[in-house]
């Protein structure tokens, strides 16, 4: 589950007109979701308020072995109005799991932005401030993001730490999307590592207005633009880190289904890692509305390794009650029935995985009246001395 302070990264997003997922970092994030998720270790609460549009705060207790937390404070020069009760916070917005692509955005023009007052410019670039403190180590993360352009973002990600070579690291990723195609440049002080990637996604432009050729024409003249079913998308990525004098490749192509999509969504992800010889791909299907299903094959050229990964996310319902069943059915007709929050009838969602090598993780997430919160567990089935692994129960509330 999403912490708070992501969720509220991810409301200046939306709010600042940013598609998060038109990115090669971000090619594999749904198979991740399913694959991937983390099982908390211990008991951890979380208390969260977001006190202001503009200002938010965290504070974690947890306790694995020894007692630690964390402080966070967050500012947003733009107005999150977005829902920060627990009890209100959708649950589809803090939950990973299957995430269907939309259509591709026209990035805002630049004149868009601007905002005059007595013949001067009085606007001012967007920009997220955040930072965390850990406990008891004085570990400190910061980030910087600022929207420079309605197409360019700059984000400075840090972290302090004695225990890390010149006590601490610079992360710099320059990111510009054109919805079209989308490329990033970073930099890191670990090791003076430079990079570059880059995303192309085939199909219509969405900056320019639909062909003719890619139209259909009535009768009348008028024209009719035919509805995308699926969009392919391939990538590439090249780093190359100057002290250690080592380099690394990777490309990836992905397709997945849009919402006009009739059949069960799906994602389809194949990645390759030329230097290494690792070689992976991944399926995701939304078999149900509530089902959805995922595997992964890693295959090494060299060393003829492979591996393989099962997975599911089964969403729970609340089930209708008979009095409630036996009263819609007494409404006449056209009366309009109460509109249901997206995520009104959702209890929880049920994550687990499995490999070849009969390792299990399981993770039970959802919220409790005023509680949003997290369980799980992993086994690892081939060890008979100690079957049961990490156990955790994770507590977030909110304001």
């Amino acid at each position: 589950m999403l912490g708070f302070m992501d969720y509220v990264q991810h409301a200046f997003y939306e709010r600042s007109h940013w598609d998060h997922d038109n990115s090669y970092g971000t090619l594999t994030t749904t198979a991740q979701a399913l694959l991937d998720f983390e099982t908390p270790r211990g008991l951890r609460l979380n208390v969260s308020s977001l006190s202001a549009p503009n200002f938010a705060t965290s504070y974690t207790l947890g306790s694995v072995g020894v007692v630690d937390g964390s402080l966070s404070f967050l500012y947003s020069s733009l107005a999150l109005n977005t829902p920060s009760k627990s009890s209100e916070i959708n649950l589809h917005h803090v939950i990973r799991g299957y995430r269907q692509l939309r259509e591709l955005r026209r990035p805002d023009e630049p004149w868009w932005w601007e905002q005059w007052q007595g013949g001067k410019r009085t606007d001012r670039k967007d920009t997220l401030l955040y930072g965390r403190l850990f406990l008891p180590n004085s570990t400190l993360e910061a980030l910087y993001l600022r929207r420079l352009t309605p197409t360019r973002q700059l984000r400075i990600s840090c972290v302090s730490d004695s225990t890390l070579n010149n006590g601490g690291t610079i992360l710099a990723l320059l990111q510009n999307d054109y919805g079209k195609y989308s490329t990033e440049y970073l930099y890191s002080t670990d090791s003076a590592l430079l990079g570059v990637r880059g995303l192309y996604n085939f199909g219509p432009d969405p900056r320019t207005s639909p062909s003719v050729s890619a139209s259909t024409v009535t009768s009348e003249g008028s024209v009719l633009v035919e509805p995308q079913y699926g969009r392919f998308s391939a990538g590439a990525e090249l780093y190359y880190g100057a002290l250690n004098k080592s380099g690394g490749v990777s490309t990836a192509i992905r397709f997945a289904t849009l919402p006009q999509h009739t059949g069960f969504p799906y994602t389809m992800t194949l990645t390759l890692n030329p230097l290494m010889g690792n070689l992976s791909s991944t399926f995701a299907v939304k078999a149900g509305p509530q089902l959805s299903l995922c595997s992964r094959f890693d295959f090494n050229v060299y060393s003829y390794e492979s591996d393989l990964q099962l997975g599911l996310e089964l969403w729970r319902l609340r089930s209708t009650s008979l009095e409630t069943a036996w009263a819609e059915k007494l409404l006449r007709e056209g009366w309009k029935r109460r509109k249901a929050r997206a995520d009104e009838d959702v209890i929880g969602i049920l994550k687990a995985r499995v490999d070849q090598n009969w390792k299990i993780g399981l993770l039970w997430e959802g919220r409790i009246k005023e509680l949003l919160f997290s369980a799980g567990a992993g086994f690892d089935l081939k060890r008979r001395d100690k079957v049961l692994g990490a156990v955790g129960v994770e507590v977030q509330y909110s304001s």
